[in-house]
């Protein structure tokens, strides 16, 4: 553990660890609007997945998201990476041994093309404009450690078993609650009750969950600038030294959520040839969670 963590009284209570794309943002959102959770304006510092590119990387910095969080109860972030980062269930094991841990999985098939849909706007060295083509030039090579932008942000991280089990072993069934994207998504007030109930804050309170946040839609003129955000130029170095990543992210997360292509659905065989890939890793996390996950193997 980082010595400028060892004493820290204000360290989370509990943390949203994702899978990515399963609506984390609005998790975020509504966790936020409790009065007795205090969440930083930020999400995904991912501060201990320190292998996947975290926001935030130091430890005083992160300390200072929760400044201000003395009179809360309960106090979180919400960082996807979390779940499929090789060093963040120890690091967080380590720093945070009593943090309560929750997360939401989507239907693997769905939730790699949702991930597929944002690569295909936000990275223009992707070429790959079928969904379809791109899983059958990718489902019989190796998942793990291939290095392709779509091998591991769409398939491979659409494999939950494995990180799902550390956090298990680690934290014990107790302190681990992973909930169905399907159930959050068609009633978001009702899983949100629950969610309250197992950080240890009122379950009465209802958020509002009016606004959907990240859906996908059509690419706007904000093109330019999602290129902008992603390109290395001397420019954006200047304005990364010159303006906080608290001030960035929520600029930075607005645009990418503004320029993203239309869906145009998911090809019947396509899923198909997909389910019988994930079928083991399903059944895995069946049993792990106690979860019915019948609808993700149709």
């Amino acid at each position: 553990m980082d010595a400028r963590l060892s004493d820290w009284p204000l360290r989370p209570t509990f943390l949203g660890i994702g899978a990515e794309k399963t609506g984390s943002t609005s998790l975020h959102r509504y966790l936020g609007q409790h009065p007795q959770v205090f969440l930083p304006s930020m999400k995904e510092p991912a501060f201990f997945a320190a292998d996947d590119n975290p926001i935030v990387r130091d430890a005083l910095e992160y300390r200072r998201l929760f400044d201000g969080s003395g009179g809360f109860p309960t106090r979180g972030e919400v960082s996807a990476r979390y779940l499929h980062s090789a060093v963040a269930p120890r690091a967080i094991r380590d720093t945070l041994p009593d943090v309560r841990i929750v997360g939401v999985l989507r239907d693997p098939v769905e939730r790699a093309y949702s991930h597929y849909l944002m690569l295909m706007a936000s990275h223009e060295d992707v070429d790959e404009s079928d969904f379809g083509s791109a899983v059958h030039r990718r489902i019989d090579r190796p998942w793990h450690g291939s290095g392709d932008l779509i091998t591991e942000f769409c398939l491979r991280r659409s494999l939950y078993a494995d990180a799902v089990r550390s956090y298990v072993d680690l934290f014990g069934p107790d302190r681990v609650r992973f909930f169905r994207y399907e159930d959050f998504d068609a009633e978001p007030e009702r899983v949100m009750g629950e969610i309250f109930r197992f950080i240890g804050v009122d379950d009465r309170f209802v958020p509002d969950v009016s606004e959907r946040l990240n859906v996908s839609s059509g690419v706007s003129r904000l093109r330019s600038l999602r290129h902008f955000i992603l390109r290395d130029s001397s420019a954006k170095r200047i304005l990364q030294k010159s303006v906080p990543a608290v001030v960035r992210e929520p600029v930075r997360r607005f645009v990418m959520r503004r320029t993203r292509p239309r869906k145009s659905g998911i090809d019947p065989a396509v899923r198909a040839m997909l389910v019988e890939r994930y079928a083991t890793d399903i059944e895995a996390v069946e049993t792990l969670l106690d979860l019915d996950l019948s609808r993700w193997k149709r």
